[in-house]
């Protein structure tokens, strides 16, 4: 069972909290009041900040000073923060810290238009993240499917929404790695996933024998034994 996350009013030690640098905890808490997660932003310490930084309930006021923040990892946070604003992504999208740019790419919050962005980025990670957004277009996917580097073309084939005619491509990838995510998707087709049940990769073949799509199918194949 996943464990439900405290309340602020539920929290005993949350007075505590404020006063210690566990106070990252908070992030932990729901309903934490917002004079609490402001007087947070204003602090000092890179780590008060981070808190509000990270936290879905920071009143956006407080969001928006937080990202021009100074430290690129208070920035970061915010940008993976799926409660910061359109505007606010799309300026943290051209930030000089690849670490900021990789959060904007791995926000479901982020509007299409940034990821189309980001997916020219000069940072592989954060192409990567592009990538794997649930958020990302079909037309980015396809972009970055013959992405030179592996990784990228790796979380296009790792990605759910990726259309099964791109699916279709990064299972003949050179890189075993690309079609090992095509074997682990959960949306690609069992034609596919037979087909990748005889790939010359071990770890591909296996990982396509484990495919939930391949083992309602064919019960009698010998990795269910």
């Amino acid at each position: 069972m996943t464990e439900q996350p405290l309340t602020f009013a539920e929290t005993n030690e949350h007075t505590a909290l404020l006063h210690e640098k566990n106070v990252w905890r908070l992030n932990r808490v729901t309903g934490v009041p917002a004079e609490v997660l402001e007087t947070l932003a204003a602090e000092e310490e890179v780590l008060r900040r981070m808190v509000p930084a990270l936290h879905p309930e920071t009143p956006l006021v407080a969001l928006e000073r937080l990202a021009e923040d100074a430290h690129p990892f208070i920035r970061s946070n915010v940008a993976a923060n799926p409660a910061v604003t359109a505007d606010v992504l799309s300026t943290l999208a051209g930030d000089d810290s690849p670490q900021v740019r990789r959060g904007v790419a791995e926000n479901p919050a982020t509007p299409a238009e940034v990821l189309a962005r980001l997916a020219g980025d000069e940072d592989t990670a954060v192409r990567a993240r592009v990538a794997m957004n649930p958020a990302v277009t079909a037309e980015v996917l396809e972009a970055l499917s013959t992405d030179p580097t592996e990784d990228v073309r790796m979380s296009v084939a790792e990605n759910p929404a990726t259309p099964v005619p791109l699916l279709e491509v990064l299972a003949q990838d050179d890189a075993m790695w690309a079609r090992a995510m095509v074997a682990r998707n959960p949306a690609t087709p069992l034609r596919l996933l037979e087909a990748l049940r005889e790939d010359v990769s071990g770890f591909v073949s296996d990982a396509a024998g484990f495919n939930p799509v391949f083992r309602r199918a064919h019960p009698e194949d010998r990795l269910q034994k």
